[in-house]
């Protein structure tokens, strides 16, 4: 490694513009609603009787182990109003937390300046802050790349400067990375390559407890659910690569849920698909040197893991994006070393090709962003579209009793699921039951709500207490 850059006038302007980017970028995200799963945490809170500690050893969802989201998520549900906009708010602000780690990080590890600049900007304007700051409980995914983040630069400067501190708090912020998803132990494999095996012995064994605990209290991995039973498939390989290598350019071949809309014709995307690959082999072959083991063990490390679900989703590509814009980083700073030959990097050829693809992935980005329906969006608007018709004129005088009448009940289901409307409309007893049209005639209910047409289908008298 070499001696850490110090911090310059010209650096510090870095993560403000950042900030502003991803203001702009992102500023269709707090339009988004809650969903049912952004009260996970506050259901697994309450399914264990308001009993901190038994709900933080407990299983999420029946299959996950996610303590450290836990215990980092549930709180902000009794410190924030019940608005969307906060806890987007919240998202936006951990969001720049994280380029500011990333800055610091490269700091450390990326000494040439246009090397730097063109790495931290092209995880700035990802189009996949939209994702993580409109869908609320991404947080999650916020709170993973920000421990990996600190768990980096501290081990960073450790073996830079020696310091047992910085290698205490390195092994500390790791070992919280252990208790984020079930793959939270894969942060060993990158920390390994960053300071070596001999100095990460103790991360290994936290892994191991960590991994014990994990089957002690949830049990073996999931084998009957149709999502998230462990299973290598091609062709979600192939799926989950292309979102992988497609969002690095910000870009989509058509209008998507997963992937976001398309911000140029389909002719248009693929020319620019493969001039994007083109450069990212260019700059991969010029700057090739041993440094490059490091950002590629994280990239793998973090992107492997959800190969084995059929989940697609873009948001599983965040940590690995990250890894990929440090790797192009010390490629561009490897490519302009003086014995490097002229054409990788002795002219500034390959930064200023990245400088003109930086502008072309920003306006990709921004014009997707603002076309986008992701699959959330689409949901949380659903849900959204109940704020006046229900949730304002039954909120504190809800009936004992709602019944939602819908001809698409798994999608209801899952948007609306538990705790969600018992907490916006403050009323923890409150019963919720779905039924198809055809059912509607032969329920007897306080109130029942046709979700399809947004309004009141039947009422009683008393419906209201």
């Amino acid at each position: 490694m070499t001696n850490p850059p110090r911090p310059s006038s010209e650096s510090r302007w870095l993560v403000p513009a950042g900030a502003l980017l991803l203001w702009v970028m992102t500023r269709p995200a707090f339009d988004a609603y809650f969903l049912g799963e952004n009260f996970t945490y506050l259901k697994q809170f309450h399914d264990h009787g308001d009993h901190f500690f038994r709900a933080l050893f407990s299983a999420t969802d029946v299959i996950f182990f996610r303590p450290l989201f836990f215990a980092a998520s549930l709180p902000w549900h009794f410190l924030l109003p019940q608005d969307p906009w906060a806890f987007h708010l919240r998202n936006f602000a951990f969001s720049v937390v994280n380029l500011w780690l990333f800055h610091r990080l490269l700091l450390r590890l990326v000494t040439s300046r246009g090397a730097h600049v063109i790495a931290f900007f092209l995880f700035a304007i990802s189009k996949v802050h939209l994702t993580t700051i409109g869908y609320i409980n991404l947080f999650d995914s916020i709170v993973m790349l920000m421990l990996l983040l600190a768990t980096l630069l501290f081990f960073t400067r450790f073996i830079q400067e020696r310091r047992t501190i910085d290698y205490a708090l390195g092994l500390a912020f790791a070992v919280l990375s252990m208790f984020t998803k079930d793959h939270g132990v894969v942060v060993v494999a990158v920390v390994m390559a960053l300071i070596g095996i001999r100095r990460s012995w103790p991360l290994v064994i936290a892994a191991v407890a960590a991994l014990a605990l994990r089957f002690a209290i949830v049990g073996s991995l999931p084998t009957s659910n149709p999502t998230y039973t462990p299973q290598l498939s091609f062709d979600v390989f192939a799926a989950k690569l292309a979102i992988l290598t497609s969002t690095i350019g910000n870009l989509s071949f058509f209008d998507n849920g997963v992937t976001g809309a398309a911000a140029t014709r389909l002719w248009i995307a693929i020319v620019l698909y493969f001039c994007l690959i083109a450069l990212l082999l260019v700059t991969l072959i010029a700057g090739r040197s041993r440094a490059l083991i490091f950002p590629l063990v994280w990239i793998a490390a973090y992107f492997a893991p959800t190969l084995l679900n059929r989940n697609l989703q873009i948001y599983y590509v965040y940590e690995a994006l990250a890894g990929v814009a440090l790797l192009i980083g010390l490629c561009l700073e490897e490519s302009g070393r003086p014995a490097r030959p002229r054409w990788a990097g002795g002219t500034p050829a390959l930064l200023w090709a990245w400088i003109a693809a930086l502008v072309v992935i920003f306006a990709n980005g921004f014009v997707s962003n603002y076309k986008s329906d992701y699959y959330w969006q689409m949901s949380s608007r659903a849900a959204g579209s109940l704020q006046k018709p229900l949730i304002e004129k039954y909120r504190d005088r809800a009936p004992d009793e709602i019944v939602f009448v819908t001809a698409s009940r798994p999608f209801w289901e899952f948007t609306l699921q538990r705790p969600m409307l018992q907490e916006l409309l403050h009323s923890p007893r409150l019963e919720v039951r779905f039924i198809d049209r055809g059912d509607a005639a032969r329920t007897r209910s306080h109130l029942i709500f046709d979700l399809d047409r947004r309004t009141t289908y039947a009422q009683s008298s008393d419906s209201a207490r």
